[in-house]
């Protein structure tokens, strides 16, 4: 994706002049958009940063330049360079070069790299709000209405209190993934997926054994192997997966309609480092990185759904799309069982969950208690 930084100064100074405007553009699919932006320029030096990405780059994606995941750190790191003209530098380096990406809580808290992207789901077990704040299943269907949770029913300001306790600033990344489930048998409904091996992440292990499946842990690179030999019937991941990870040649189908979440993956930034940036830096950072998560977001849905398409024409892989019927049985089972099993976590959890709960009540979307 290309961006460009338009710059408006007060007069014809030096750099040393304040900004006064900036608008930011970010071309391509994700088309034009203004960002209000007040910042200081100095003579001073560029602040470096290390930053952990979450996948390896891949160079292109059908007739994208990158994939998402790559537009979520290697694009965010460029972004950040242009928003405050060069002052930020994000040195973006491969997954688990600097610590395994399961580790990223505590290693950006301990200060090993200043910043990563990273799925929350990773370390619920240290931090169980994470499995509310990466998405549960059924909640949102739209990465908008994941950040209009976060930002306007303070969800945001919840979760950045937990963070706080591990010296980490974190700014969600609200995904509109196609997320499914990829199979090597037909499924046309959710009962098909009775006393099936499938391989979750975060919070889908309880969502798998209420639809009455078996829940296995496997690592995302370890999947296309683990389906190959049989040792799993299915995964529930991304659509990009099946070009990412190969997954459209040991598979034979997806569930592509309902959507089971919208993942909200997250930079996270060692507080220390965040708070030696100059305080119009930081304010920039943390206002304009949700305009471009929004964007990106949007790049997404179109990045998965041409995958989709590609792997069915290429592979044969079958796109399921379960009856409104089986819908409204599965979200019923994740109000009975699946999302109070995740709000017992901790008292923050049972917190979090009433905040999603009001929130999608208040979007006509839950008729039940909070």
């Amino acid at each position: 994706m290309k961006k460009e930084m338009a710059v408006e100064t007060a007069g014809k100074g030096s750099r040393r002049n304040f900004l006064k405007k900036a608008a930011v553009v970010v071309g391509g699919a994700a088309g034009v958009m203004g960002f209000p932006g007040v910042m200081r320029l100095s003579a001073a030096a560029p602040i470096k940063w290390r930053m952990q990405a979450i996948m390896p780059l891949v160079p292109t994606m059908g007739h994208w330049k990158t994939i998402l995941n790559n537009q979520d750190d290697y694009g965010w790191a460029k972004y950040i360079d242009q928003l405050t003209q060069g002052q930020l530098k994000i040195e973006v380096i491969p997954p688990d070069s600097a610590y395994p990406g399961a580790e990223a809580l505590s290693n950006i808290g301990a200060g090993v790299v200043e910043c990563c992207q990273v799925m929350p789901g990773w370390y619920a077990g240290k931090m169980p709000e994470a499995y509310i704040a990466s998405g549960l299943p059924f909640t949102w269907k739209t990465c908008f209405e994941a950040s209009d949770c976060y930002y306007n029913f303070g969800f945001y300001e919840r979760m950045q209190k937990i963070y706080d306790k591990y010296n980490v600033i974190h700014i969600p990344i609200p995904t509109q993934e196609v997320e499914g489930l990829i199979t090597r048998f037909p499924c046309k409904s959710y009962k098909d997926v009775k006393n099936k091996k499938i391989r979750i992440w975060g919070p889908f292990g309880k969502f798998i054994e209420a639809i009455g499946g078996n829940p296995m842990t496997v690592a995302f690179g370890d999947q296309y192997m683990a389906m190959k030999l049989g040792t799993i019937d299915g995964c529930l991941t991304g659509a990009v997966g099946l070009e990412q990870a190969k997954l459209k040649e040991v598979a034979t189908g997806m569930v592509v309609d309902p959507n089971f979440s919208v993942p909200v993956k997250a930079i996270l930034i060692n507080k220390n480092a965040f708070n030696k940036l100059p305080k119009d830096m930081q304010e920039s950072i943390l206002r304009e990185s949700r305009h471009y998560f929004d964007t990106t977001s949007g790049i997404a849905q179109l990045q998965h759904r041409y995958v989709i398409a590609e792997a069915g024409k290429s592979h044969g892989v079958i796109p399921y799309t379960w009856s409104v019927e089986d819908e409204a049985e599965v979200q019923k089972l994740c109000e009975k069982t699946v999302w109070p099993f995740y709000a017992s976590k901790s008292p923050e959890c049972a917190n979090l969950l009433k905040i999603v709960l009001t929130h999608l009540k208040t979007i006509g979307r839950y008729h039940g208690n909070v």
